[in-house]
């Protein structure tokens, strides 16, 4: 029953989410998976079916519920409310890459995953701070979902806040002159090169550790691929021309290298906000065979991984949280009662959105 200080839940809501506290009360350490369909979701607003298998991870979730036995594959990429609510702002590419997806042969396992990404959504409740709520639904965390991929970003630029070294901060950005080769030869070969470029001793003094991303562009002239390596990195002075000549050295053609000194910490976060989370570009979305050629490539290779002493910050690992989260209801049940003008669902909603504490409206006074 989601209340506050300066706002409630309007009677009918109010009822509506009695009613499902009454079938399925319970509380959680952690995020849950979803409780049970229940009586308020099939007979007042339809809810969307959820799917008898979760991507769910188990190690990451504290459950009182047993999953439901695993269902058949699906071979329709969901455009359900719920969907829709978690992929908004990536609709069209979404609907490309599962185009590739198919097109390619994509295991069928991870193509369900990922057409039942954000189904199954429920809102949950902070017992101890009624403002905090958050979607739990499923998730696919495949490297094609926007969603899924914005949230691992998070995840990575808040342990950066936490974990990154007190020391001198660089961005360095490598370049591969653009060859008639397949993708994943071109991938290849950056990596090999890179691995060979922190080898080297006056390389390796300078560069420490950090987090390397891959970005992938298509010539717009050329027509073949370009392919950089942007690493935020922990280490001494780097001099400019050392470090061209030496990227000439090991890849015999390539000579363009950036490299400069992050003034704040602050800015690290920013770096990795803009990149941990753009592999590709516009253009090889809006081409289909490129598209493609990239799902099937990069199905088997890194887009982002750490080195040296970076490796043991772990970025990928989710901090401990002790908040203990209440279901309240399901996400179409806030979506149908703010599309009807309900104020606390509507900020509900926003909230959810923008991931901050609900701002509910000042309760009106009776009568």
């Amino acid at each position: 029953m989601l209340t506050s200080g300066r706002g409630s839940l309007p009677v009918p809501i109010q009822a509506q989410a009695d009613l499902f506290h009454k079938t399925s009360s319970v509380a959680f350490t952690g995020l849950s998976s979803p409780p049970p369909h229940n009586a308020f979701d099939s007979q007042n607003h339809p809810a969307e079916p959820i799917p008898q298998s979760s991507t769910l991870d188990p190690l990451e979730l504290k459950s009182h519920h047993q999953n439901p036995p695993r269902a058949e594959s699906t071979s329709e990429l969901s455009w359900s409310h719920n969907s829709t609510f978690r992929h908004s702002f990536w609709c069209a590419r979404r609907q490309k890459v599962w185009s590739a997806m198919k097109h390619t042969g994509l295991d069928p396992a991870k193509e369900k995953r990922f057409a039942e990404c954000g189904s199954a959504a429920y809102v949950y409740q902070a017992v101890n701070d009624p403002t905090r709520v958050r979607v739990q639904c499923n998730r696919c965390k495949n490297r094609w979902c926007e969603a899924c991929q914005g949230e691992k970003r998070r995840l990575i630029a808040l342990n950066l806040r936490t974990k990154m070294p007190p020391l001198r901060t660089r961005f360095l950005t490598l370049t591969l002159r653009a060859r008639r080769e397949p993708l994943l030869q071109t991938i290849d070969r950056l990596y090999t090169g890179f691995a060979a470029l922190r080898r080297q001793k006056r390389i390796k003094q300078s560069v420490k550790g950090g987090v390397a991303f891959l970005e992938l562009q298509r010539g717009e002239g050329s027509g073949m691929w370009h392919v950089h390596l942007h690493c935020l990195f922990q280490g001494a002075y780097l001099d400019h021309k050392l470090l061209s000549l030496a990227w000439h050295k090991i890849t015999g053609d390539s000579y363009i290298v950036d490299v400069r000194e992050i003034a704040r910490p602050e800015y690290a976060i920013g770096y990795v906000t803009k990149y941990a989370s753009k592999a590709i570009s516009a253009r090889v979305y809006n081409d289909s065979d490129l598209l493609c050629e990239a799902v099937q490539v990069l199905g088997r290779r890194h887009t982002m991984f750490t080195f040296g002493t970076w490796r043991r910050l772990k970025l990928n690992e989710k901090p401990d949280d002790d908040t203990v989260w209440q279901c309240i209801g399901s996400l179409q049940m806030y979506a149908t009662a703010a599309a009807a003008g309900d104020a606390p669902s509507i900020a509900i909603l926003a909230a959810l959105r923008k991931e901050l504490p609900v701002d509910l409206p000042p309760a009106l006074p009776d009568g």
